[in-house]
């Protein structure tokens, strides 16, 4: 098992809800850009608190509507793999994952705009990292891959193809309908507040609406600035309360 105690900790897999959302637990593997199996992940298993289990299965009712399913890519995620995310970072003579993952960014800037931050809203087991699908769960471009350090993986960045553009616009209208709200730095990272104990707030509505169309630029329009974080910034960063699953997935403390 991944962790201990699960149910007793409030927490489910996302596979007791059916298949109806696929999972590729990429840290539970070798595709992602630490090149291995990240220090936590025992199981190729998709954990949330209940309440975000519960709205991320709301949240799928729009894009099923409109003929997609999701794909989830991470859960809870242990701060022992944020540590390892970290010392990743750290050793600048490891560039393997240069090509696939951060080709035009320099690794010693990854605690700088593209931040790897020492603590993670994944610790607290309501946050997602997940895409849209065809409806037999083929890939879809959604501008760019996950886990991609680039300016396009912004949520709102416009140098991507119109289909893109409108996934990533579905994909957040549901999940924003649900009670999640997404990262603006990286599509794919949706989240909520909610605890094993708090519920994430319930739709006024119990069918999602229509999905409006996303907004369109204009050809003189120019892309606002992209305000840069410095490394002092991405220390301050509030600390998100850690979860604790079970012995040996303590969430520890990782120095910066």
């Amino acid at each position: 098992m991944l962790v201990s105690g699960l149910a007793r900790s409030g927490f489910v897999a996302l596979a007791d809800f059916g298949p109806v959302i696929r999972q590729d637990l990429r840290y539970a593997g070798r595709g992602n850009f630490v090149g291995t199996v990240l220090d936590g992940y025992h199981e190729a298993a998709c954990l949330l608190t209940l309440p975000a289990a519960d709205a991320l299965s709301r949240a799928r009712q729009l894009p099923a509507r409109n003929g997609f399913g999701l794909r989830g890519f991470d859960g809870y995620r242990p701060q022992r793999a944020v540590g390892h995310m970290r010392r990743w970072a750290r050793d600048l003579s490891d560039e393997s994952a240069k090509a696939a993952f951060c080709p035009r960014v320099n690794k010693q800037d990854l605690s700088g705009p593209h931040c790897i931050h020492c603590r993670s809203g994944h610790s607290r087991g309501s946050t997602v990292d997940l895409a849209l699908t065809g409806p037999d769960g083929t890939a879809l471009d959604m501008g760019t891959g996950f886990g991609f350090f680039d300016e396009r993986s912004r949520t709102g960045h416009r140098n991507i193809s119109a289909a893109a553009r409108e996934r990533r616009h579905l994909l957040h209208h549901a999940m924003r309908w649900a009670g999640f709200r997404n990262l603006p730095t990286e599509w794919w990272h949706c989240g909520t507040s909610a605890s094993p104990t708090s519920p994430v707030p319930t739709p006024t509505s119990t069918s999602p609406p229509t999905c409006p169309s996303p907004p369109q630029r204009s050809p003189r329009e120019r892309r606002p600035a992209t305000t840069v974080r410095t490394r002092a910034a991405c220390r301050k960063r509030p600390a998100p309360a850690a979860v604790v699953l079970g012995p040996g997935h303590a969430a520890d403390r990782v120095a910066c």
